[in-house]
């Protein structure tokens, strides 16, 4: 028989048991104290069976806390290595890189290459045309030559002389072309070994690229599966916090105060912190809870970042982020909105906090619009910064702030000070 069934068969045990005390003392006249004892065991197994069903409750919540700690730790394998294929997706870039700038490098000296063969070629069409008018002009002196040996000897020297001078320019002529057919040769032949070493870098690149989108789609598959590590984690987590929030109404140790002062009287007890001083802080964070923000969350001008943990908040404690409001951006000096609650935290900053949130007040999850747990939030950060000690309170309401170097925090800081001792004006 399950441990149900026999609860369910006891519950009923009882009840016909105390019917039948009553019966009995109606009609046998029964001193009270029997049907007292009757009521009294019957509450007794009541809180038997509560505490029997919170001890069932905390061990599925430590069978989910293992499974909590495997999912991170699985989570944070996968993000090692996600930030190696990252380091190595970058190193392929930077290879790709380098490998383009020699690609344009050869490019540029294959140009220059085929610009001087143009140039050598050029120069050897010249050279070829002034060999051609240097070989006709030694042609009409030959012919010259034979006429004047006909008819007289005078005037041969001279033109002997111009026949070898236009010969010799013929010999230069020659040695100038062969030399620059063989440049040009040479530069034909560093061509073909640009290009050569160019269809290199090609491949190069060709097999960089496809490295690089190889390992892209493996960054995509591995973020991917951190990801849903991700959402399983955050399923988990809000599992924990519904069972804890469920042992906590079984047990009665959630605490939830009916106005300002009850929840700084509870936090001041279960903090340290001082309760005036907690006072002066709401005063001046949010006027003891009367104004806690004025603007939704896209005229907060908060960030993406802060953004996407303001959404997940408002899912876990059941409430519509589009409704829910924060403070507006600070008009007198540089930042942004997007504070919450009456402690005005930030997204971020209460995810921080939630988990030591939650031991203190018994709320699985704490709520940052709900009196106790916002005031507890308040009370546990300001006692992390030494707000424990009356002599630590301006250091304290000065990290409230997020600076300690201003003449706006000074302000505060006296502001939040007054206030501690003033607060009762302000009270009702």
């Amino acid at each position: 028989m399950s441990q149900k069934k026999r609860k369910i068969k006891s519950r009923i045990f009882l009840i016909t048991m105390t019917s039948l005390i009553v019966m009995w003392g109606l009609v046998f006249s029964f001193p009270s104290d029997y049907l007292n004892f009757a009521i009294a065991a019957s509450d007794d197994e009541d809180d038997k069976e509560k505490e029997e069903e919170a001890e069932e409750i905390e061990d599925d919540v430590e069978n989910l806390e293992d499974d909590l700690e495997k999912a991170l730790k699985e989570k944070a394998v996968k993000e090692q290595e996600k930030l190696l294929i990252s380091n190595e997706l970058w190193a392929i870039r930077k290879n790709i890189t380098v490998v383009e700038a020699d690609i344009e490098e050869t490019g540029n000296e294959i140009k220059k290459l085929e610009r001087e063969i143009v140039e050598a070629i050029d120069e050897i069409a010249l050279k070829k045309k002034l060999m051609g008018a240097i070989l006709r002009q030694i042609n009409r002196t030959n012919r010259e030559l034979q006429l004047i040996a006909y008819g007289k000897e005078s005037g041969l020297s001279e033109y002997f002389s111009i026949v070898d001078g236009l010969e010799n320019m013929e010999g230069k002529l020659s040695t100038l072309i062969v030399e620059v057919r063989q440049k040009k040769e040479d530069l034909e032949k560093q061509r073909i070994k640009q290009k050569e070493g160019l269809a290199l870098h090609d491949d190069q690149k060709e097999l960089l690229e496809y490295q690089k989108n190889k390992k892209g789609w493996v960054l995509s598959q591995k973020q991917q599966a951190i990801n849903e590590d991700a959402s399983e984690i955050g399923q988990i987590q809000a599992k924990i916090s519904k069972m804890k929030s469920e042992i906590s109404k079984l047990l009665g140790k959630g605490y939830d105060a009916s106005d300002i002062k009850s929840a700084v009287k509870y936090a001041s007890k279960k903090t340290g912190v001082r309760r005036d001083f907690l006072m002066g802080m709401l005063v001046v964070e949010s006027n003891l809870g009367r104004f806690t923000g004025g603007c939704n969350y896209k005229e907060s001008r908060m960030s993406d970042y802060r953004k996407t943990i303001f959404k997940q908040i408002c899912k876990e404690v059941d409430r519509n982020y589009k409704k829910m409001k924060v403070s507006c951006p600070p008009s007198n000096y540089k930042g942004t909105g997007g504070a919450m609650g009456v402690q005005q935290f930030m997204s971020d900053t209460w995810l921080g906090y939630k988990d030591r949130i939650s031991e203190k007040t018994g709320n699985y999850p704490p709520d940052p619009w709900n009196l106790t747990d916002g005031v507890m939030a308040m009370a546990i950060k300001l006692g992390n910064d030494g707000a424990t000690k009356k002599s630590g309170e301006w250091r304290a309401a000065s990290r409230y702030l997020g600076t300690c170097h201003t003449k706006t925090t000074e302000f505060y800081c006296r502001d939040v000070l007054y206030w501690a001792d003033n607060y009762e004006k302000v009270l009702n």
